[in-house]
């Protein structure tokens, strides 16, 4: 049996069934380190990686509680992949945050209430498991919050002058709509745990709502602060973008994979993420 991936690429069912199956397990080994503590974190997640890989996990994600992956979409294509999930992360919290006991009794720990997180990856095969090319595990928080994320200096950094054309389309929404896959897994993720969209149609109306925004890739003070990785007929992009709030600036992660049909490179997956602050 044969099934339709991206409109035009044919690939075997069972394929894409085992490659599912082992994109799950990716994600359950991924989510077992982010409950590690940063002094283990880095070995864990290294075993889920493929050579020069890209990744970006928001600082203070990692070392939770509990994460529990929700609502995932993901696709495959012959030798790569994409997965696009949402998570509850329980943040842990600092021994000296935790309640006063009596003398004599151990300290009550305070459990922090769950927050949702956004989850992207690139995967590649390796042999009959997947790892990830690309990934970020990344923030949201509420659009009062993110308006007070302003900074001066914001303002000064330089714009990024000739960007790859998948990154370019990080601080264009409006030119991203048109490149977006009618795949079933095309998934565009914003900056608040409620903007999410999946499939194509519902994709393109969230990012007709940002079309208005004023946005700019921008160079930061860090020599990987946008780039591409191309892996087979795959793509992951990422960049930073500023983003103008009245008279101020914020910053934002961008983040966007996309799949190669024919001549025309398709977007599956689309991210704009608040920066790693902790919100």
């Amino acid at each position: 049996m044969l099934v339709v991936l991206g409109g035009a690429r044919l690939v075997a069912a069972d394929d894409v069934a085992a490659r599912t199956a082992a994109i799950k397990k990716l994600m359950a080994a991924q989510a077992d380190a982010l409950v590690l503590q940063y002094s283990d974190f880095g070995e864990a997640l290294n075993k889920t990686l493929a050579p020069d890989a890209y990744s970006n996990v928001a600082t203070g994600l990692v070392g939770a509680v509990a994460v529990d992956i929700g609502q995932t979409k993901i696709g495959w294509s012959k030798t790569c992949g994409w997965v696009s999930a949402e998570a509850q992360f329980e943040p842990r919290i600092h021994p000296e945050m935790m309640q006063q006991a009596p003398p004599g009794k151990d300290p009550v720990e305070v459990h922090l209430p769950s927050q949702m997180r956004h989850w992207m990856a690139l995967v590649v095969a390796d042999g009959d498991s997947v790892k990830a090319k690309a990934m970020r595990v990344v923030y949201t928080t509420s659009d009062k919050v993110l308006g007070t994320q302003t900074f001066d200096y914001i303002a000064t950094l330089p714009v990024v002058k000739s960007p790859p054309p998948h990154v370019a389309w990080l601080a264009q929404p409006a030119a991203a709509a048109k490149e977006l896959s009618a795949d079933p897994s095309t998934t565009v993720f914003g900056t608040s745990k409620n903007d999410h969209a999946f499939g194509q149609a519902a994709g393109k109306k969230l990012l007709a709502s940002w079309a208005k925004l004023n946005l700019e890739l921008v160079m930061t003070e860090h020599d990987d602060d946008h780039g591409e990785v191309i892996v087979g007929d795959c793509a992951a992009a990422y960049g930073t973008v500023r983003m103008k709030v009245g008279k101020k600036f914020i910053l934002l992660d961008g983040f966007a994979i996309t799949h190669k049909v024919g001549d025309r490179w398709e977007l599956v997956a689309y991210e704009l993420a608040p920066t790693n602050i902790d919100l």
